[in-house]
């Protein structure tokens, strides 16, 4: 009798497990919007922002006695991007670590953390991807403006940062890169 019970209860343990896990998955799916339940594709956000996760054998081991785990670095990144895209907050020329931190509720460490693991990238070519897909946007969509005027638009403070941050994410210069767009329209 008392080998009954203890695989009744094991057997009882393995189920609840079981369970716990499937519930953490369709919580995961369906209430984090990682799932668009309507149409059946993961949401733009989710992709892009887990497409450009490097979590590092380095950066894991940096932050080892940090207070944050891996899901809660994924989760903090997920939300700042949110905040960033849906804001606009790189817009804002004096954007500092400190201003991103507060709002998603972290200190500075913590936020350097979430950057760093999340994305393998510091805060200042974190906010610059963002400008730069920006000022792109504006390049296609405003063929008369200039680009000195778009590049504090985006929230540059020089034209020698904006050059080399667009020369890294697209491989040409800003001049070249609306000569290519405008020719293929």
């Amino acid at each position: 009798m008392d080998t009954s019970i203890s695989l009744n209860t094991v057997f009882l343990m393995v189920i609840i497990i079981q369970m716990g896990l499937i519930s953490l998955v369709f919580y995961r799916l369906f209430y984090k919007g990682t799932w668009t339940f309507q149409t059946g594709e993961t949401s733009k956000n989710h992709a892009k922002s887990k497409s450009t996760r490097i979590k590092s054998k380095k950066n894991r081991e940096k932050y080892s006695s940090s207070g944050l785990s891996n899901e809660l670095v994924e989760d903090f990144g997920e939300k700042m991007v949110q905040i960033i895209e849906n804001e606009k907050t790189y817009l804002n020329p004096n954007l500092k670590l400190s201003d991103v931190a507060k709002r998603i509720g972290l200190s500075n460490n913590q936020t350097s953390q979430v950057i760093n693991q999340s994305f393998g990238k510091d805060f200042n070519s974190f906010i610059n991807e963002f400008r730069i897909k920006e000022a792109a946007f504006l390049l296609e969509q405003n063929r008369h403006t200039s680009i000195t005027e778009i590049i504090y638009q985006v929230g540059f403070n020089n034209k020698v940062t904006f050059n080399k941050a667009f020369r890294k994410s697209f491989g040409c210069t800003p001049r070249e890169y609306m000569g290519k767009h405008f020719h293929l329209n």
